[in-house]
């Protein structure tokens, strides 16, 4: 079992606060592929399995590394994705999260908004995370 579901409760009440705070939807996968935590339009979705549509989280969990898509579809992260045409997203920064130094999962900030978007980038918000190299840390 991972790590994740322990704190199962703790998981989904972050995401809900941090998804309030940043105005963007939040979800939470595991390593095993498994949605355990959503906010707005991906709440409906927890507990599904994400292989199929997890194309930069199978990324993240690769390279320990966090991504930011400013431009879903056409970034270059985007590029072998087979589902990208489908693609809602007008924002996505994806982060690992670490326990020691084993990915555990991947948490999602995304914005399916443009106006959303917009707002966020003027406020430097990206900036921001991009300069602080967003990780979640377990010790």
């Amino acid at each position: 079992m991972n790590f994740l579901n322990f704190i199962l409760d703790d998981v989904k009440k972050y995401s809900e606060i941090v998804s309030k705070v940043i105005g963007m939807d939040v979800e939470v996968m595991d390593s095993s592929f498994t949605r355990i935590a959503g906010t707005g339009s991906l709440k409906e979705k927890v507990g599904l399995d994400m292989k199929e549509e997890s194309h930069i989280y199978h990324q993240v969990l690769e390279s320990k590394e966090t991504i930011i898509i400013l431009e879903p579809r056409k970034d270059m992260h985007c590029r072998t994705c087979e589902k990208k045409f489908l693609c809602k997203e007008e924002l996505e920064i994806s982060t690992p999260i670490m326990y020691q130094d084993d990915v555990i999962g991947v948490i999602g900030l995304i914005c399916f908004e443009k106006y959303k978007k917009m707002n966020l980038l003027e406020k430097r918000f990206i900036h921001t995370i991009f300069k602080a190299n967003l990780r979640i840390y377990f010790v």
